[in-house]
């Protein structure tokens, strides 16, 4: 079970990795001022992810889809428009970044399958890989010296999960206890090199829910160790984790219901993981792909009701939904799949929006203090 990324997966169940064709070329640029239109792209253009670090300082990353070679796309956030910035691609069809960590203005990275792209505030570069067939679906960074990487092997059906660091000069492989067979890690969040959570699934594979268990991992600085996490018939998958605090960290993602899904979220209090109710909702796909806490009373979901998108507000008592821009036409859906914010910059959420033609266009959403607008 391993983090999504087509955007007819991620509207149905969320659960399996599709191939995308992507092209794009050149310099897009789209302002954030309130008169602004949406950012579009032609064919099937995607975000996947994204990170912020300050008010002026961010990336959102994807793929570039078209008629010619799949593409990786970044997009950086300076403070006043998004400016697509250039990075090298492999020669493959699984040319997409799924994550990325943003440290500082020249200390950024973005991962993807068999991807390590590291930013130095001029150019975006590929960094050697410790193991081949890795499909990584999560990066934190803590330092320039301290960063950690997750995912799976195998691109399809994940064979195990993969837990790689970074200590400054090289990404290595971390031995840990693999907590199933076909687990794959989905995200990671590292609050401190002593304090760092990794969560994803394991024992689901390619029979989607049924048997699927949330897991979450845990790096003290020393070891990693698995804690258990509540189930839910048939079966769970988190596809997403910020922690705030030692005794404060939210996990997200999807559980099976019927031949749709329901959204998923689990707290840790410093001692345990527990499930935390959240608001019925009249769609029968309805999954969590990014969660970002701010503090113990605001935290914000984010993720797909199809065929809208879905935002989710946490204010210290209860989850509710949140009212959030879904464009596209009739027969189409919009999704969020990443969520990231800043003290002074607000929070951003990025998805893309489906068209008429069976394509996509990247989205990007800005919470003003009193709703979601589309930039």
């Amino acid at each position: 079970m391993n983090r999504p990324t087509p955007r007819s997966s991620v509207l149905r169940a969320r659960l399996l990795s599709v191939l995308l064709t992507v092209a794009l070329v050149g310099l897009a640029v789209f302002s954030a001022d309130a008169g602004a239109g949406p950012l579009s792209a032609p064919r099937q253009d995607v975000f996947y992810g994204m990170s912020l670090v300050s008010a002026t300082d961010g990336w959102a990353v994807g793929q570039h889809a078209g008629t010619g070679a799949p593409k990786t796309l970044a997009y950086h956030w300076n403070g006043g428009s998004w400016v697509h910035v250039n990075t090298p691609s492999p020669a493959s069809d699984t040319a997409f970044f799924t994550a990325a960590s943003t440290v500082s203005a020249a200390d950024a990275w973005a991962v993807g399958p068999g991807i390590l792209q590291h930013w130095d505030g001029l150019t975006w570069q590929q960094v050697a890989a410790p193991v081949a067939n890795d499909y990584l679906l999560g990066v934190s960074a803590v330092s320039a010296t301290d960063a950690w990487a997750v995912g799976h092997l195998g691109l399809m059906n994940p064979k195990h999960s993969v837990i790689l660091h970074w200590d400054g000069v090289a990404w290595t492989s971390v031995s840990y206890t693999d907590p199933g067979t076909r687990s794959s890690f989905s995200s990671v969040s590292a609050l401190t090199p002593t304090d760092v959570w990794a969560v994803g699934s394991y024992g689901g594979g390619t029979r989607g829910y049924s048997g699927a268990h949330p897991m979450a991992m845990h790096w003290n600085g020393t070891a990693w160790r698995k804690y258990f996490v509540p189930n839910v018939r048939p079966g769970a998958v988190l596809q997403s984790v910020s922690a705030r605090s030692a005794t404060d960290v939210w996990a997200v993602g999807s559980y099976g219901a019927g031949l749709g899904s329901r959204a998923f979220v689990v707290h840790w209090n410093g001692s345990r993981w527990k499930r935390v109710s959240t608001p019925s909702i009249a769609s029968s796909d309805v999954s969590l792909s990014g969660v970002c806490a701010r503090s113990s009373r605001d935290v914000w979901a984010v993720g797909s009701a199809y065929p809208r998108t879905l935002t989710m507000h946490w204010n210290g008592k209860s989850w509710r939904t949140v009212s959030s821009p879904s464009p596209g036409g009739p027969g189409t859906g919009a999704l969020l799949a990443g969520v990231s914010d800043t003290t002074s910059g607000g929070v951003w959420a990025v998805g893309d929006s489906g068209t008429a033609s069976g394509g996509a266009n990247l989205l990007t959403l800005r919470w003003n203090g009193h709703a979601w607008k589309q930039r």
